[in-house]
């Protein structure tokens, strides 16, 4: 995500001749103003995170609620510091063991790996997903199981740009995950919505993509990442189909919408 975002960040400032005068001038008063209020945005999440601790700790060690509460810390601390969001991670894990909840207890193995991918941890992470029976796995978890492999391979090529042979053996084997992604995730999950977009894009298929793409869009809710990431991908879709007009919009768009983008790349880099 942080790699998503500050590729769009630098593009958007590479398409700045795109722009003149009083666009221009808005468009660098908005992120003037919104990198003065990168303070504020950051108590805003640590008075969350204080409130989530807080009920924590009010509840029993050893229940479904703390469980719940740990994951919701996770959540909100993935995005922010990687370090926290590992501890909490753990604490679940140990959790999980103790409730005796083996269902748990694998997705919680999944999550960990994911993140662990996503901090350029990544033969940790395949080490995690290769320990796992998938024949244990219940069918509600095996679609994500093989969106770990996906992420895995997919950021390990994309770390080895240079190395042209790991590169394309590694893509090779995210493409073969999204596959079996395809047969086993949620139609309507937002992860089966990104990979239809993506492999259809991919293949040419604009307007197919679109519709994918529209309804990620429909919902997504404006100003949060996850509006940023399809909005972002979007563009990338628009650059695809030679339009101009409608892929610059997604990489800037309105002074609403470049305060609230910005708003969240900067939050996502500076976390």
């Amino acid at each position: 995500m942080k790699k998503n975002c500050l590729l769009c960040f630098l593009l958007f400032f590479s398409c700045y001749s795109a722009f003149a005068g009083e666009s221009l001038d808005s468009l660098l008063n908005v992120l003037d103003k919104t990198i003065k209020e990168a303070d504020t945005y950051v108590q805003i999440k640590e008075n969350k995170l204080h409130e989530l601790k807080k009920e924590a700790r009010k509840t029993p060690p050893v229940s479904v609620e703390r469980y719940h509460l740990n994951n919701d810390i996770y959540l909100e601390y993935k995005a922010y510091s990687s370090d926290s969001a590992l501890h909490y991670l753990n604490e679940n894990m140990l959790l999980a063991r103790q409730l005796n909840d083996k269902e748990r207890e694998l997705k919680i193995q999944l999550e960990l790996s994911y993140l662990l991918s996503s901090i350029g941890m990544y033969m940790e992470a395949a080490d995690i997903l290769n320990s796992i029976d998938r024949q244990t796995l219940p069918s509600s978890l095996l679609g994500y199981y093989y969106t770990c492999y996906e992420h895995v391979y997919f950021e390990a090529g994309a770390a080895q740009p240079r190395y042209k042979m790991f590169a394309s053996r590694y893509a090779k084997l995210s493409h073969a995950y999204r596959d079996s992604m395809q047969v086993t995730l949620d139609p309507s999950s937002a992860t089966y919505l990104w990979l239809r977009e993506t492999q259809l894009r991919e293949a040419g298929k604009y307007d197919e993509a679109l519709e994918f793409s529209d309804r990620r869009l429909a919902e997504a809710s404006f100003g949060t990442p996850q509006y940023a990431l399809v909005a972002y991908q979007r563009f990338r879709l628009f650059e695809s189909m030679g339009k101009k007009d409608e892929h610059l919009y997604y990489l800037a768009g309105s002074t609403h919408y470049i305060f609230y983008y910005l708003t969240t790349c900067i939050l996502f880099l500076y976390y």
